[in-house]
């Protein structure tokens, strides 16, 4: 068979198989047997088309491949820059590829540099990101040829450019700002797939450009019956990921999801947007209903991160759905052992948040997660204990790990994290270990050096009706400038807050009769103590008589309490 007609052959196999019939399994491998006996009679212009024909017929026909490979490697010298595009973009497709011929198409491509067009420029980006191939050297000389005609990129070309520098988290200033001013001039030639590829490259190098989103979201919504349930969903992953609520996009989308069949969506599809709506707290009850039905249906087809983006979305936006957690935690069981850090935090803190109780899962990932520890973060470890300790999930052996894990990384938390983790560790009533008191000290030592000692901005939820609003007024109307429900920085919420006379913070608790159980009564011991290490006067006051019931002379008491404390001189009660 001569070269021509192999690649005549090839063609028509893959237009077969791009109309959706499959190829005839024997013609198939007579092209290929024919093409490997060619192999050495191809030239450059022969190699690119028989490799662009032939990235989806020939698969699976590893040999090929590598042949075309080190034939393509010989000739290096003699491919045009078109060729060379041509045959790389087929190479990436097939996913087909070995060191050695990357090592040589990238000199190929970095000779060819100024011959490279516009799509060349963002062909070549594309392959090498596609194949995983981070060449700092090329992607380099790529960005210089680009800058100056970025404006004559394609809309394709620009997303798929951008796209290629995101997949390496190559920041490139000049490119990003580039290509931003060259999309915005051009949205409106976009279609859905170039959109969502480029909005998807600029939330995963966390650069939310007004003009760039703005006009995005407004192409969208205009197009928004024309985008497939993939544009949909990449669109808006993408604005939440940078932090962009834009109301009309997101009310959009949700009317195009659930007027498109939901079954059309892929699992990912189903928890980005899950994940997007409740990141940017946007709770659809038609649109969440209409995703917990469909992830129902394809529950088995999850992977580990979307059934736990799934879990964590509802649990955020407090759609407590026991149908799907049960779906859930059933598919989660099956493949735990391969959850990561990630995954592993996340499943537990939705279902802690959720207040489901799920013994088999959580047993489940108290062992994968002692397998894993040392890969946690901080906000993994601190997200992990808080779980556990919300449900009342007695793991000994867990939380000493994470008091070990957590010591060796103690000067990377947060004050958030920091303070989920001492909560937890209060809450869960343990036995004191050696371990756990280290942990103990170590947060104190790190709140202090970072001076997280003082009141946080907000308060807490205020209600009228208790006997602590009714404590509460009488103590705000006898030492002004004192406050209620607010909130330390790490992360305690403080009853009735003063300063005395020194400048001391003062936290005046108003006991119910739940405190005197022996649990609670431990638990607020371990949280003043850690609140009197941090410089904060801790005033205890049961509001109740020894029966049980609201204290008669409860004015009274209250003020001779804080009299005793120094906090208030002795005056006649009225």
């Amino acid at each position: 068979m001569s070269c021509s007609g192999i690649i005549r052959r090839a063609l028509e196999l893959r237009k077969s198989f791009n109309d959706g019939r499959r190829p005839d399994a024997r013609a198939v491998n007579e092209v290929a047997d024919a093409s490997l006996e060619a192999m050495g009679r191809f030239n450059c212009i022969e190699l690119s088309m028989l490799a662009t024909a032939s990235s989806a017929v020939f698969q699976d026909h590893d040999v090929l491949w590598s042949t075309w490979a080190a034939a393509a490697r010989r000739k290096s010298d003699s491919f045009s820059a078109e060729n060379l595009a041509y045959f790389a973009t087929s190479i990436a497709t097939a996913g087909k590829h070995d060191v050695t011929f990357l090592i040589d198409l990238s000199d190929a491509v970095l000779r060819n540099i100024p011959e490279l067009t516009p799509h060349h420029l963002a062909s070549m980006a594309w392959v090498f990101a596609k194949i995983g191939r981070e060449d700092a050297r090329l992607f380099d000389a790529l960005a210089a040829a680009a800058l100056p005609v970025i404006r004559d990129f394609s809309p394709q070309g620009l997303s798929s450019f951008v796209w290629a520098y995101a997949r390496f988290g190559k920041d490139c200033s000049e490119v990003f700002d580039a290509a931003r001013v060259a999309s915005v001039e051009r949205i409106a030639e976009f279609n859905g797939l170039d959109l969502a590829t480029t909005v998807l490259a600029f939330a995963k190098m966390g650069r939310n450009d007004p003009q760039l989103f703005d006009a995005a979201a407004k192409a969208a919504v205009a197009r928004i019956r024309e985008l497939k349930p993939k544009e949909l969903a990449e669109i808006v992953w993408a604005f939440a990921k940078a932090g962009r609520n834009d109301p009309a996009l997101f009310d959009a989308v949700a009317e195009a999801a659930v007027s498109q069949t939901m079954g059309e969506f892929l699992p990912k599809g189903l928890s980005q947007i899950s994940w997007a709506y409740a990141t940017v707290g946007r709770n659809d009850p038609k649109l969440f209903d209409a995703l917990s039905t469909a992830a129902m249906v394809r529950i088995d087809e999850f992977a580990r991160r979307g059934l736990s983006n799934m879990v964590w979305a509802h649990a955020t936006i407090g759609r407590n759905d026991p149908k799907l957690f049960d779906v859930i935690s059933a598919a989660s069981l099956t493949r735990v052992r391969d959850f990561n850090v990630q995954n592993i935090s996340n499943m537990a803190g939705a279902f802690a948040k959720a207040r489901r109780n799920n013994d088999l899962l959580f047993d489940a990932l108290a062992v994968v997660a002692l397998q894993k520890i040392h890969a946690f973060l901080p906000q993994g470890l601190s997200t992990l204990v808080w779980a556990y300790a919300t449900i009342r999930k007695h793991e000994p052996n867990l939380f000493d790990a994470v008091a070990v894990a957590s010591l060796a990384r103690i000067g990377k938390f947060n004050c958030q994290s920091l303070a989920n983790t001492a909560w937890a560790f209060d809450e869960a009533d343990l036995a004191s270990t050696i371990m756990g008191e280290k942990l103990f000290n170590a947060i104190v030592e790190k709140a202090l050096a970072e001076e997280w000692t003082g009141l946080d901005a907000t308060c807490g939820p205020q209600s009228s009706d208790t006997i602590e609003a009714r404590c509460a007024e009488l103590v705000l109307n006898w030492i002004p400038g004192a406050t209620r429900n607010r909130y330390h920085q790490m992360g305690r919420e403080l009853d009735i807050v003063l300063q005395a006379a020194d400048g001391t913070l003062v936290n005046i608790e108003i006991d119910e009769l739940y405190h005197r159980t022996p649990r609670q009564r431990k638990i607020d011991y371990r949280r003043d103590m850690l609140l009197r290490r941090l410089g904060v006067q801790v005033v205890r006051f049961d509001a109740f008589d020894e029966f049980g019931r609201e204290r008669e002379d409860l004015a009274g008491a209250l003020h001779s309490l804080l009299c005793a404390e120094g906090l208030l001189a002795p005056f006649p009660l009225s």
